[in-house]
């Protein structure tokens, strides 16, 4: 059973109940193991940084070092009970740094929609110049306006 909480003090911590202690081995190696893995991909995005556009980088990087200031400050924790044991994953922040976070992410997603608009209308524009091109092959002549 997994279960995700945030707390008052800007915290959150998602636990996972295990029955016994191998499942209780497994589930610290992976999360010990994701932890590397989520560096990595920030740092692999932190390469891509010069590639985006200017005005975007800015935030791209405010976010990417947030995030890895948030992986930095990972705990994982056992508890021992009764029928088993309970590892948790902490994460835990400022209280200012959760508007800093939203700030931070709502320019992204906005960026995001306006480059699924922006392919949603290329492909518009694609289908109606194979349609027209579809209508000459078949009448010969462009559809009349």
């Amino acid at each position: 059973m997994t279960s995700v909480q945030f707390g008052n003090e800007s915290a959150a911590t998602v636990s996972a109940w295990c029955s016994n202690a191998e499942d209780e081995k497994q589930v610290q190696r992976t999360i010990q193991s994701l932890i590397p893995l989520r560096q990595n991909m920030l740092a692999g995005q932190k390469s891509q940084l010069p590639k985006l556009p200017e005005s975007m980088r800015g935030q791209v990087s405010a976010l990417i070092s947030f995030l890895e200031k948030l992986l930095d400050d990972v705990k994982v924790e056992t508890t021992p009970t009764d029928d088993g044991a309970v590892v948790s994953l902490r994460i835990e922040t400022e209280a200012a740094a959760i508007p800093m976070m939203v700030g931070l992410t709502l320019p992204a997603i906005h960026a995001a929609r306006m480059a699924a608009r922006r392919t949603q209308s290329t492909n518009n524009l694609k289908q109606l110049g194979r349609a027209m091109h579809n209508y000459h092959a078949v009448h010969k002549n462009f559809p009349p306006l």
